[in-house]
């Protein structure tokens, strides 16, 4: 952010005054609630005082502001949508590690020590650190591959393990 002068900052505030109202009526009608529009005419403000600088003027200051408004809740949106798709995925992994950690409890250490020698050294060895209760950004910090492939051998290595310790139906 850059630094910006007492005159900038005078005329922020009075750009300010004069769109305020507006945005708080958009921000209502985009969310629908009181306490979310003021957070978002907040963000919108925020937003414009750090680009404040770079605001030409003597355009339109009140699209300015609408723009970064608009776009400010499209954003939010975006987020909530990919967050609302995760949610079932994590879900059902948090389900699956509380199954792991409740099963392995219940597994001999002999048989598990035995299980998990018979996983590929990659496998075992993300299972290892994992087990060891490190998080997948510490296995992949120690182990110098990206979080991915940590995801992606330790779900191998959980359905190697599940496979052996299931009982056949």
């Amino acid at each position: 952010m850059s630094e910006q002068s007492g005159g900038d900052v005078q005329r922020f505030s009075e750009m300010v005054k004069r769109h305020e109202q507006q945005l708080y009526k958009e921000a209502r009608r985009l969310t629908g609630g009181e306490e979310l529009a003021k957070d978002l005419v907040q963000e919108t403000f925020s937003r414009a005082w750090e680009r404040f600088a770079d605001f030409e003027q003597g355009t339109n200051e009140g699209a300015w502001l609408s723009v970064i408004l608009t776009r400010l809740f499209l954003d939010d949106l975006k987020h909530k949508k990919v967050v609302s798709k995760a949610v079932p995925q994590l879900t059902a992994f948090e389900t699956s590690r509380r199954d792991i950690n409740m099963t392995v409890t219940l597994i001999p250490d002999a048989a598990l020590l035995n299980a998990l020698n018979s996983l590929p050294e990659h496998e075992r060895e993300v299972m290892e650190l994992r087990l060891q209760g490190l998080s997948y950004k510490e296995i992949a910090d120690k182990l110098q591959i990206p979080i991915g492939t940590v995801s992606v051998r330790l779900k191998r290595a959980v359905d190697s393990l599940r496979g052996l310790f299931t009982p056949l139906k």
